[in-house]
């Protein structure tokens, strides 16, 4: 796998990554149905300990007001979404498709998980895809989070669900599901709210799932 690296400034720092469980659906959802796709080398489970500072600018997020419906599960529910929220990244617009909660988190930092992940998945007007993961914390409510965690359908400002600070990870992972396609990753470092009851209603009606799981071997930290 090709990991950019950058001469200004390299420090290496331990971060974990467990994947898993992406549903098929997202590689053959209509949004998707003209991306590129490649295969990853591997499904299998990987530890990452290393990540290569470098100088990417956050994603710029345009999360505006969608209309969300459950399609699916895969370990946790899968939403859909209408048009209406995007994000550009390294120069390019990228149109926000879906969304997945999982709990834990799949991705962890310095081995610990969070409480909750969500994962937006993405496409450009080129058709590549991007994987956008966020971390959920125990803290006060959040009403965007628990609505949709209750129901099927509705209507909410996505920009509910993003971090209020920044800085990221960028790697190139997999849809850990086979054929276990390839697709770049954005972790956010910072992590948003959910109350314990939130967390506990979650809980309630998606228990924890065995999952398969996904690969990836470096990660590159923004500073």
């Amino acid at each position: 796998m090709s990991i950019w690296r950058f001469s200004f400034v390299i420090f290496l720092v331990p971060l974990t990554y467990f994947a898993g469980g992406c549903s098929s659906g997202i590689a053959t959802h209509r949004a998707f149905s003209d991306s590129k796709w490649e295969s990853a080398a591997s499904c299998d489970p990987v530890d990452i300990s290393d990540t290569i500072i470098s100088k990417r600018k956050d994603p710029v997020f345009d999360f505006g007001r969608v209309q969300y419906r459950r399609s699916g599960a895969a370990g946790g529910p899968i939403y859909e979404f209408s048009e209406g929220a995007s994000l550009e990244y390294e120069g390019k617009r990228y149109s926000v498709r879906l969304l997945r909660m999982i709990a834990p988190s799949e991705h962890r930092v310095l081995g610990m998980p969070f409480l909750m992940e969500l994962q937006i998945f993405a496409v450009s007007d080129d058709s590549a895809a991007l994987a956008l993961s966020i971390f959920v914390r125990k803290g006060k409510g959040r009403p965007a989070l628990r609505s949709m965690i209750e129901n099927g359908s509705g209507e909410l400002t996505l920009s509910d669900l993003k971090p209020s600070y920044g800085g990221h990870y960028y790697y190139t992972g997999a849809l850990p599901v086979p054929p276990c396609y390839s697709v770049p990753y954005i972790v956010m470092k910072s992590a948003i709210e959910a109350s314990p009851e939130d967390i506990d209603e979650y809980l309630s009606r998606w228990p924890y799932a065995e999952r398969s799981t996904g690969k990836s071997d470096r990660i590159e930290e923004t500073e």
